[in-house]
């Protein structure tokens, strides 16, 4: 029950936060956050000249696959349990279980890619920074939205 609890909590923050981005997506937004992104980041980790030129586009395609996962997992939320037998639901968590696998898959692939840029203190401090981004973002969000 705990499991389920944990993977519906995270299937609906997944789909706030895409379905915001789609909303910011038209608006130019989205490429203003990920300037805001790379920046931060960039600041946090504190690359090199030389790191930035192997870490970012290992970065890149490891955001690139991660999306498409979180994508597909939106689809699973989208499709609604009103309507859905049992089967159905379970097969809707079980889908979102697979999904959860191929996002840890991913991490531990591009954790392995990240070792061959920079150090393990940097790729703590990357995973760091992304949470912390995340949070900013979302508090500017949710200030703006409530004025």
């Amino acid at each position: 029950m705990k499991k389920i609890k944990c993977l519906l909590l995270f299937l609906f923050i997944a789909l706030t936060l895409n379905t915001w981005a789609q909303e910011t997506e038209s608006s130019g937004l989205k490429d203003k956050i990920e300037a805001r992104r790379v920046s931060f980041i960039t600041q946090r980790l504190d690359l090199s000249p030389a790191e930035s030129q192997v870490f970012w586009p290992t970065y890149n395609q490891y955001r690139k696959e991660l999306e498409a996962v979180r994508k597909s997992k939106k689809e699973i939320i989208d499709a609604g349990i009103k309507n859905m037998t049992d089967a159905e639901i379970s097969k809707m968590l079980e889908d979102g279980l697979a999904a959860e696998q191929k996002e840890l898959d991913i991490k531990r692939k591009y954790y392995n890619e990240f070792k061959k840029a920079i150090s393990a203190r940097k790729i703590a401090k990357l995973y760091k920074a992304e949470k912390e981004f995340i949070k900013i973002v979302l508090d500017e969000f949710y200030n703006n939205k409530n004025r």
